[in-house]
């Protein structure tokens, strides 16, 4: 019974673990079926144990089921609350951001709903929420995005004079919102909530080579390199991110500004993931805080259905801002 009371304070905590992966409900299935083979496992483990009685005995008893089956409903609830809180998240409308992207900001004491959520999610470890920015329609009129990204509380700091919360944000994933926004009422608390599913660029990339266009993610990887790759319109054939960069540390807001946001958003993915090159841009070119040498691309980028699109608005987005920092076509 230690081999198995072991086995599952083990399963608890690697499924706590697992649930951080982004292919959490997959390996959540991955991890039932695992769970079942390996007590079985520990059972006929236990049943080749010298002991003062025959332990098959002590593993068949009515009380040894129970226990198996409490373990099995302990599990599928810890299961069910996890997935409801990882497909669930607070709505924060403030700015549009792409994974990889980094943001501060000073949450006020007289923004009470926002400042109370900072807090409340901190205190309970569940330092996350999505964060989607307005989309402006032709009228005029501005509504929210219905994609967003999941983004990190990674600090906080009481500010002492006024108990404002600085807070460092970092954005992950993506999600699109399917349910209808709730806005929570009970202990007033009275933040909006919404139920989200969770986008994944390489799976969408994948339904995209199965579907009705193929040829569409091809266009979309040769479009990529094109990023990466020499140029011959550009000085000593510099690739168009390469060209880029040399430009906008001419035009830095702050020292160092760029070398800091290389830094934040990593290399560059490769051309073989045309979506996650389109983002990395889109981070690149429309930074927190912004540059104001780019068209502000990221709420298309978050919207676009298909690869393609995204790392279409991607190149003309960088070309346009390459034509405004060098002289040859200001955008403003």
């Amino acid at each position: 019974s230690q081999i198995i009371n072991m086995w599952r304070g083990i399963a608890y905590t690697l499924f706590d673990t697992m649930m951080h992966s982004n292919r959490r409900y997959q390996l959540a299935s991955l991890f039932c079926l695992l769970t079942t083979v390996a007590d079985s496992f520990a059972f006929l483990i236990c049943s080749n144990l010298p002991a003062p009685r025959p332990v098959t005995a002590l593993c068949t008893t009515p009380e040894s089921s129970r226990d198996d089956d409490s373990f099995m409903k302990s599990l599928q609830n810890r299961i069910a609350k996890v997935t409801d809180k990882e497909t669930k998240l607070p709505i924060v409308v403030v700015d549009t951001m792409l994974p990889r992207q980094s943001m501060k900001i000073e949450v006020e004491q007289r923004d009470v709903i926002f400042h109370r959520l900072v807090k409340s999610l901190v205190e309970e470890e569940r330092p996350f929420f999505g964060m989607v920015g307005m989309a402006r329609l032709n009228t005029g009129q501005t509504l929210p995005l219905q994609n967003g990204v999941k983004v990190q509380i990674v600090t906080t700091q009481v500010v002492p004079d006024n108990g404002a919360l600085r807070v460092d944000l970092k954005a992950q994933e993506r999600f699109r919102i399917t349910g209808e926004l709730d806005t929570r009422e009970e202990g007033e608390k009275g933040w909006t909530e919404a139920r989200v599913r969770f986008l994944d660029s390489t799976e969408e990339e994948e339904a995209e080579e199965k579907g009705p266009n193929p040829i569409s993610l091809a266009k979309a990887m040769n479009r990529a390199k094109e990023l990466t790759s020499p140029n011959g319109n550009m000085p000593d054939g510099m690739s168009l991110k390469a060209r880029w960069i040399e430009l906008a540390k001419e035009n830095e807001r702050s020292p160092n500004q760029i070398n800091e946001l290389l830094e934040d958003i990593g290399e560059v993915p490769p051309s073989t993931k045309p979506s996650e090159v389109a983002f990395w841009i889109g981070a690149l070119i429309n930074p927190l805080p912004g540059l104001g040498v780019a068209m502000e691309i990221r709420p298309q980028l978050l919207m676009a259905a298909t690869a393609e699109e995204r790392i279409e608005v991607a190149v003309q987005a960088i070309r346009a801002s390459i034509r405004h920092m060098d002289g040859t076509k200001r955008l403003f």
